[in-house]
């Protein structure tokens, strides 16, 4: 069997799993929850979340990519013939995702160039000739909306008002798509070898720009009140049952979760890698982040809020130290600007363009900085989603040998920017709505409960503690054993049905359009093909998981993979262990039942007693035993 590439060194590999863990999502939506959900109080339910389902998940992921050395597509198939089609669904869905994902980078590459222009581009409105008045005036959905909301959806987007208009190709973001594509081909042409010399600057220079932005807040008046409002406690949100799903979901999004991009990173390491470790340092890292960036990005609106604020007061007249008049100071007050939290695109290309155009002179540096920051974060995260679907595809013996690396990243690249092009169309902002909502979120969620059921259920909790001890030289603790095999399958499912069915059974599957007469955007509900198209979009990837496992159920069998080789006696020379007896909690909730050993000449875990936990765990992927390198004598 070939070596498996790997990472240069640890740390390159870490610097992998936090850019890819710390995206956009902690700088334009973590801040926004935080802020909405409690202030300060957000943080009891984020890390109770963080507890029981984003470390548990990801010690999973990364535990099973170093185990089984295989991207997600071989590794699920070869825990069971039945989980063959979450290795499929997972690729699919990070495929869908990688390709909204990237767009995302195209609107901040835009920006990036509109930001070495002064005045700022969206710094104020165009003017028109009115002959009635004789004079230039603003444009009327300039007028009624504002300058940056303006420059965002007529501008950059050219947005058609609704779903059902097509509106005109937009050719200059088609470029803006294109060139954030063969950025992606470029950093990734030669697999991880490349990707991992680019992943230094692309990881650590977000922090940088962090720290220049929170420098700059800090020095401005009302960044501290901006800060203290985002940590202002309200404890009645902990009785919010939308609090917690909130906090559930931002981990899971967070962390990316579910999309096999961890395993895939994860197979690039040798087996006796801590990933226990790791997995304690990536949630830290990237809860430090988010709470990091939320005070950077509150610094500035505090400033932005007092602004407003002294605006309001001078149109009315008024001193605002001198107005003791409750209703005048709730219509101009700094905590009416800050209440209207703002998130997603929303913060990126409205609020902080808003900000930088107040900085001045200096505006044009700030916001060339701040989107150079989200081209970075935004890089890093389609690194890892893509990975998953590179590693899949290279790990079959045909694609290396016929294929090269640069071959396929290509095809990949261009195959997704083709596909992309849909987003570049003025209804391409509805699609990119629909994408993130249907295509990226539920099946993730569907796929983390089925990933803790294949691990803690199919292969057998037993099965990968014993693999755990012989990778790291340590059991795994009781808390993560009763996630994998309880509470986070249990927690996901109830943050599914309530999060997604029951809301859109109560509210409909609706989007955001821009109505340009009032100059603000509107809920309104998906056309009805939209609305399978909805449907279609989350089902295309999860609908594999049942469909091959009906398929195996009544006898129409897939090709299977060959496992790869687990080096037994080294890692006892590295890890020397004395048989293990269960405790009465393994014997009573983790179904452990006799004493358990790996048998030192072999790849194969034996059980003293019950034959069964080791037929699911390696009989059940059917694998040739001759490729397997198993006895199957002794199963």
């Amino acid at each position: 069997m070939s070596e498996r590439e790997q990472w240069d060194n640890k740390l390159q590999f870490l610097l992998a799993l936090v850019g890819y863990a710390v995206g956009l999502g902690n700088v334009w939506r973590f801040p926004y929850l935080a802020q909405k959900n409690g202030g300060g109080c957000f943080l009891i339910p984020y890390l109770t979340m963080l507890s029981i389902i984003g470390v548990p998940l990801l010690a999973l992921e990364l535990g099973v990519g170093q185990r089984l050395r295989k991207g997600p597509w071989q590794a699920y198939a070869n825990i069971s013939r039945f989980t063959f089609g979450m290795g499929i669904a997972s690729v699919v869905a990070s495929l869908g995702v990688a390709a909204y994902y990237n767009t995302v980078i195209a609107w901040c590459l835009y920006y990036f160039a509109m930001s070495f222009r002064y005045p700022l581009p969206w710094q104020r409105c165009p003017q028109v000739f009115n002959e009635t008045l004789n004079q230039s005036v603003s444009i009327r959905e300039c007028q009624v909306s504002s300058d940056v909301e303006y420059f965002w959806n007529r501008v950059v987007l050219n947005i058609s008002p609704g779903i059902d208009d097509p509106g005109e190709f937009n050719w200059p973001m088609a470029l803006c798509i294109f060139v954030a594509w063969l950025i992606l081909f470029v950093c990734m042409f030669k697999g991880i070898k490349s990707q991992g010399k680019v992943i230094y600057f692309t990881s650590t220079f977000p922090y940088v720009l962090l720290t220049a932005f929170l420098i700059k807040g800090l020095s401005l008046p009302g960044s501290l009140e901006g800060i203290k409002y985002l940590f202002r406690p309200d404890f009645t949100k902990l009785l919010d049952g939308h609090v917690w799903l909130a906090a559930a979901e931002q981990i899971f999004y967070s962390l990316g979760l579910a999309g096999g991009s961890c395993i895939a990173m994860a197979s690039y390491m040798p087996h006796q890698n801590n990933f226990l470790f790791d997995t304690i340092c990536i949630a830290i890292i990237n809860t430090c982040t988010s709470l990091y960036a939320a005070c950077v990005i509150f610094s500035v609106l505090g400033y932005i809020a007092l602004t407003k604020s002294q605006k309001c007061f001078a149109k009315l007249g008024l001193d605002p130290a001198s107005t003791t008049s409750s209703a005048l100071s709730d219509e101009c007050g700094v905590e009416r600007f800050m209440e209207k939290g703002i998130s997603g695109s929303g913060l990126a290309f409205m609020t902080m363009a808003e900000v930088c155009v107040e900085f001045g002179p200096s505006g044009p540096v700030w916001a060339a900085l701040f989107y150079f920051m989200l081209i970075t974060l935004g890089l890093d995260s389609t690194f890892g989603t893509l990975e998953s679907v590179f590693a899949s595809i290279l790990d079959f013996k045909s694609t290396k040998k016929y294929l090269k690396t640069p071959f396929v990243a290509g095809v990949i690249c261009l195959l997704s920017f083709l596909f992309a092009l849909c987003f570049a169309g003025g209804s391409g902002e509805y699609v990119f709505q629909m994408f993130d909502n249907y295509a990226g979120a539920l099946p993730f969620v569907l796929l983390g409960i089925f990933e803790c059921i294949a691990i803690a259920w199919v292969y057998g909790l037993d099965q990968f503690s014993d693999d755990i001890q012989l990778m790291t030289g340590m059991r795994p603790p009781f808390l993560l054993k009763a996630c994998w095999m309880y509470l986070s399958p249990l927690i996901l499912t109830v943050a599914f049905v309530w999060g997604a069915c029951f809301s859109i059974i109560k509210d409909g599957a609706m989007y955001a359009v821009w109505n340009a007469e009032l100059g603000q955007q509107q809920d309104i509900p998906y056309p009805t093909w939209a609305q399978y198209m909805c449907m279609f979009l989350t089902s295309l990837s999860i609908i594999w998981m049942p469909l091959i496992a009906l398929f195996e159920a009544i006898g129409i069998h897939f090709p299977q993979f060959p496992m790869s080789d687990f080096p037994v006696d080294e890692l006892r020379k590295l890890h020397p262990e004395d048989e293990y007896a269960p405790s009465f909690i393994d014997r009573k909730f983790f179904r452990i039942t006799d004493t358990r050993f790996y048998k030192s000449s072999g790849n194969q875990m034996t059980n003293g007693g019950n034959a069964n936990s080791t037929v699911l765990a390696m009989d059940a992927t059917n694998l040739d035993a001759k490729h397997n390198n198993v006895d199957t004598s002794q199963i």
